[in-house]
């Protein structure tokens, strides 16, 4: 697994809560893991849909096993989520 992707986006973490909150994580204690047969988008816009569902699914220590074809679905109910101001 090639680590330096990970290193910057913890820096950049780091960096942010420290410019917004004045506070300081510890990113070295975080575990850092390579997931296989990842879902991927096939279009220019779902890419923040994939990762709330990459984080909802792993949050629940579920399986990855959604695509492009569920995205439809997962957008409509994120809204109705967002406006009702509660996760189902």
């Amino acid at each position: 697994m090639d680590t330096r992707v990970l290193r910057i986006l913890a820096k950049y973490i780091v960096d942010e809560v420290k410019d917004k909150s004045d506070q300081q994580i510890d990113a070295l204690s975080w575990k850092q893991e390579s997931v296989e047969n990842l879902p991927l988008q096939e279009n220019g816009w779902d890419c923040g849909m994939f990762m709330l569902k990459y984080i909802d699914f792993y949050s629940r220590d579920m399986d990855l096993i959604f695509g492009q074809k569920q995205m439809h679905y997962f957008r409509r109910r994120t809204a109705k989520e967002i406006l009702s101001l509660r996760a189902e």
